[in-house]
């Protein structure tokens, strides 16, 4: 039997929850037929001060330890921009110091201004990171085409690779829907995030249209207690449910009809591709990928980050055979161009590639 191509997913696994630690839980549920997949997470298991300090200093020999036991052909390191960059750049030297073929996959939605702050000096060694990996991933032609013109990359070197999900999970056969629009919003309750918005959209559908529309909040955040201070204040119709995985996640997505995404910065969003396999109208702003994903009134609609007017318009302008024609619209979408399984051979093939 001839032996499978090792590869050694470097990033963060779960917990905590977010895009990245998903991704590669999703990537360990994956029996390849050309690829042995093994892990090493770059972030401590309890999220404490004085462990990541400790950690920061210990991943490196940690790394290299893991390294030489497994020993694999590749190394594929998962990262976003800002601290995850600059941890993941001695990842990738010392992989190169052991002629190990690497692949640097970039999640971020914020890279663009991650290089723009930084100096001068750091903006050529960000440069050289970049070039001295063998394959770079990231989530949009439109990032292909930044990393390409920016850093002067080849674009032979740059693949496009679009975020996933196991889309079976959030089908939800048969389903039934209220008069009143059950809103979902998962993620980060942070103001980059859009949470302010949110409130003051729930704020004006309650005042103004007399609304009695759901806003189901899954996640935790700085603006956990400001949430949860308006609703109480307003009488609004927000259910905070803190962060959720497995069943209880998928649970509020098949209750759900809208995938609520307020954001002012994003790469390619997995909770966009999960309302689209739930069947969900995805409303949400124009940023990152997004706008390759969410076509106008076909699957979706975009609005500018900030216009809360805007966002309220396209919630008040849905209605009952709406929601049901891009609903069907979507869930197939999801099962033809984002399920996982596909994902997965297509980094078979780039692995491949470059050995």
């Amino acid at each position: 039997m001839e032996k499978k191509t090792t590869v050694l997913q470097v990033g963060p696994l779960p917990p905590p929850i977010g895009g990245i630690s998903i991704f590669l839980d999703h990537l360990r549920k994956v029996d390849s037929g050309e690829v042995s997949h093994e892990f090493f997470n770059i972030f401590p298991n309890k999220n404490t001060k004085l462990n990541k300090a400790i950690y920061n200093i210990v991943v490196y020999f940690k790394f290299l330890f893991v390294l030489l036991k497994v020993k694999p052909e590749i190394i594929h390191v998962h990262t976003a921009a800002y601290r995850s960059f600059w941890k993941n750049t001695g990842i990738i030297y010392i992989s190169k110091l052991f002629n190990k073929k690497v692949v640097m996959h970039l999640h971020s939605g914020h890279f663009s201004d991650f290089y723009e702050k930084n100096s001068d000096r750091n903006k050529r060694i960000i440069t050289k990171v970049l070039h001295t990996c063998d394959k770079l991933i990231c989530l949009s032609s439109g990032w292909k085409e930044y990393y390409t013109k920016t850093f002067d990359l080849d674009s032979n070197r740059i693949e496009v690779v679009t975020n996933a999900i196991f889309v079976d999970d959030y089908i939800s056969p048969n389903k039934s829907r209220t008069p009143d629009l059950n809103i979902l919003y998962i993620g980060s309750l942070t103001e980059n995030k859009g949470l302010k918005d949110l409130v003051e959209i729930a704020k004006e559908l309650k005042n103004k249209y007399n609304s009695n529309y759901k806003f189901t909040v899954i996640g935790n955040g700085p603006l956990y207690n400001y949430i949860k201070d308006e609703k109480q204040k307003h009488s609004l119709n927000i259910e905070l449910c803190g962060e959720l995985s497995g069943n209880e996640k998928t649970r509020e997505f098949k209750n759900a009809d809208v995938l609520f995404l307020p954001s002012y910065f994003e790469g390619m969003p997995l909770c966009i591709l999960e309302g689209l396999a739930a069947g969900h109208v995805i409303i949400s702003t124009n940023v990152g990928a997004i706008p390759e994903v969410v076509k106008e009134s076909e699957n979706g609609y975009l609005y500018q980050p900030g216009d809360v007017e805007k966002a309220v318009r396209i919630i008040m302008d849905l209605n009952k055979d709406k929601v049901d024609e891009i609903s069907k619209k979507n869930v197939r979408y999801a099962q033809e161009s984002y399920d996982f399984q596909q994902l997965a051979k297509k980094l078979d093939l780039i692995y491949l590639s470059i050995l």
